[in-house]
């Protein structure tokens, strides 16, 4: 991970690390306004506090949860008992008579 600079910024790709997402995700929310970026010649630096506050925007309360996670759904029966259903877009069909 990079190093945050004594300034209170970091490149895109430490902050992606970070958050776990991608380098792009980051230039889109910067490019957005959800975080704050300064550019430096061709260098983009994103601002700490601004990724802190928007950590903070999007973090997702108990009371809030129930929105955000449903229950998965039970699989569906497999067409043929015993065996592993097919992959998804194959169908197989009957042998030839």
């Amino acid at each position: 991970m990079g190093k945050i600079t004594k300034e209170g910024y970091i490149t895109p790709y430490a902050a992606a690390e970070l958050l776990a997402v991608s380098v792009k995700t980051i230039y889109k929310l910067a490019a957005s306004g959800d975080l704050e970026a300064v550019k430096i010649g061709r260098s983009v630096r994103i601002l700490v506090a601004s990724l802190q506050a928007f950590i903070e925007r999007n973090t997702i309360r108990p009371e809030e949860a129930e929105d955000y996670f449903q229950p998965e759904p039970e699989p569906a029966p497999s067409p043929r008992p015993g065996r592993k259903p097919s992959p998804a877009g194959f169908v197989f069909l009957p042998p030839r008579s």
